[in-house]
């Protein structure tokens, strides 16, 4: 500590307050976070202060403003109630959410279970519960255009046995989960890390908002878009 005292008003001197530079974690508590912003911020004056919390929470934000205007969340845990459809892309939920992934073994043990797609390239403890898993190439998540027209033009190269050569997921499966993306009345989209922690992070987050938007599942009861980002406390950063 004495080092590091020493080495801060060394710098303080030579750059001033901001030559000092705070990169943090997400995975500090509340109260850490707390102790850490008087620190830095209330004790140094520091303008640079920065968290990991810019490689995932920031992605989902991201995305959600360029989809909806605003990065709140499009859509509620009670909607899990609800949904015909789980579509988790590289989520592992029971391991990151472990009472959201409650409510949906709740459901999936329930009379009335949805279908569950899990995309992932590897074979988590969510993945085992799909109905159908999607195990992609790394690097291979995304063929990106831009509008609706593009799309259309684009994606009648895309059929499911080209898809396959792309992305190593067998046709079959790709028809089966495009059925059941395709004909559901209701469809709970979320994602995590395997999404944001990318040089890509926003594209695909804004493709998963996009696929909810083109099949106007948005806004009713069992629909809606979780963009999940980091551990709880990240936010606090």
């Amino acid at each position: 500590m004495s080092l590091i005292v020493e080495k801060t008003k060394d710098v303080q001197k030579r750059l001033t307050n901001h030559g000092v530079a705070f990169y943090t974690s997400g995975r500090l508590f509340l109260e850490e976070h707390y102790v850490l912003a008087m620190v830095g911020k209330a004790g140094l004056n520091d303008l640079h202060m920065d968290g990991n919390t810019r490689l995932c929470a920031m992605s989902a934000a991201a995305s959600m403003r360029e989809s909806f205007g605003s990065d709140g969340q499009r859509g509620s845990y009670t909607d899990i109630k609800y949904t015909d459809c789980l579509f988790i892309i590289c989520h592992n939920i029971s391991a990151t959410q472990t009472f959201l992934w409650s409510r949906m073994l709740d459901r999936l043990e329930g009379p009335d279970p949805p279908k569950v797609i899990v995309i992932d390239p590897r074979l988590s403890n969510t993945a085992k519960k799909a109905t159908v898993y999607l195990a992609p190439k790394i690097g291979t998540n995304m063929a990106n255009v831009i509008g609706v027209e593009e799309l259309r033009k684009k994606v009648k190269t895309y059929n499911p046995t080209y898809v396959e050569e792309v992305t190593g997921i067998p046709a079959s499966k790709i028809e089966n989960a495009a059925e059941i993306i395709g004909k559901p009345p209701s469809m709970l989209s979320n994602a995590l890390q395997g999404v944001y922690q990318s040089k890509q992070a926003t594209a695909p987050a804004c493709q998963i908002n996009n696929l909810n938007l083109l099949r106007g599942l948005i806004g009713r009861p069992g629909t809606g878009i979780y963009q999940m980002n980091s551990q709880p406390t990240a936010q606090n950063n």
